[in-house]
């Protein structure tokens, strides 16, 4: 179940992931555009746990877009161990594939 979204955990590596775990792109309040670790594409990450509304969604998206115009929105990729530790679980992201 998906935490409220107001909420950080303690302890959780996407929480709290540090500035220097991979290139950032653009830090906002509530999100962050920064590189995947796993397949080195650019991905927006909601700071906190749970689901954005719909309008932050819709802003997180316009400045991925901003950032990569072009760029295919690619919400589905998941990668095993982000999933088995948990992480993708409680954050909503959503990566831009360059082509």
């Amino acid at each position: 179940m998906l935490l409220d979204k107001r909420e950080k955990k303690p302890g959780c590596p996407l929480c709290d992931l540090p500035p220097l775990a991979t290139h950032w792109y653009f830090v906002g309040g509530q999100f962050k555009i920064i590189d995947c670790e796993v397949c080195h594409h650019p991905k927006a990450l909601w700071n906190l746990h749970g689901i954005p509304s719909e309008l932050d969604m819709a802003r997180v998206i316009k400045e991925l877009l901003t950032i990569f115009p072009g760029a295919k929105l690619d919400r589905n990729r998941h990668h095993e161990h982000e999933v088995e530790r948990g992480d993708i679980e409680h954050h909503w992201f959503i990566h831009a594939i360059e082509e």
